[in-house]
């Protein structure tokens, strides 16, 4: 049993051309990014197979939903959209990419998207186990939460993010790049002086508290602002329990995964 993964620019036929070719691009920097971050988690790379989709084939559940909030926080503030599924591979290619592979995974990862589509939400997963209905509305909550943020709640929720990511870590080279490109505010603020260890903090599980007083001080010198404007926006934003939902999924498929898998 494997986990296929298909994600589309959200609304890319709306685009006009050069803001489409503009997320195409960095879309494709992203996805080479994290395909060397995973690569001991894919069975198959992502790569484009139509238009502004592209799809992987994962060893585990866990680690394709891992990729998806990764790709999210990198890719933003561009929005995409998910399908996962899971099951087995009928035809496997090992020489060839992941477009050339077929199989309920497959079936059911593009079934979720269309679904995801349908229903307008950010994420679905097709497991065709009883646990799809647990994980799916956790989901929605996330979606729910995200969305009701404003945009400058938006943009420091994707600093945490890229400054402390969930169960992965980028290269400083590649940090520097997405803190430049991702969030508007920040082709205003010069980070090139300040080094990887003044920049990310270490711990990646947190207490009860988890943005501490030093991470929202780096956050609000990053963005020219004070460090209690940085708190509120973390309270008023709900950040702390968007971060916590997101790992409250992550652990859940990972703890389900012989159900799920088997």
């Amino acid at each position: 049993m494997y986990c296929a993964m298909m994600v589309d620019i959200k609304d890319s036929q709306k685009l006009k051309q050069d803001k489409r070719i503009k997320i195409q691009k960095k879309l494709i920097d992203v996805i080479a990014l994290l395909n060397k971050t995973f690569v001991n988690q894919l069975k198959y790379k992502l790569v484009f197979n139509s238009g502004d989709s592209v799809q992987g084939l994962f060893y585990k559940p866990f680690d394709a939903l891992k990729y998806y909030f990764s790709l999210k926080d990198l890719l933003y503030p561009y929005e995409v959209r998910l399908g996962l599924g899971v099951g087995s591979i009928v035809i496997d290619f090992e020489n060839y990419d992941s477009n050339m592979q077929d199989g309920p995974a497959y079936h059911n990862a593009l079934s979720a998207l269309k679904l995801a589509k349908k229903e307008n939400v950010d994420a679905i997963i097709e497991t065709k186990t009883k646990l799809d209905y647990y994980v799916n509305e956790l989901l929605y909550i996330l979606f729910i939460l995200e969305n009701s943020q404003s945009n400058n709640q938006k943009d420091v929720n994707n600093l945490i993010n890229l400054l402390l990511p969930v169960g992965y870590k980028i290269p400083f080279t590649d940090l520097q790049k997405y803190l430049l490109t991702n969030i508007s505010q920040y082709d205003k603020i010069e980070i090139s002086n300040l080094d990887e260890y003044d920049l990310i903090d270490k711990k990646s599980k947190f207490s009860k508290n988890i943005y501490m007083p030093s991470l929202a001080l780096k956050i609000s010198k990053l963005l020219g602002t004070s460090r209690e404007n940085i708190r509120q926006i973390i309270k008023n934003g709900k950040i702390n329990e968007i971060r916590k939902l997101r790992e409250l999924i992550l652990k859940f498929l990972e703890e389900k995964e012989n159900e799920i898998t088997t």
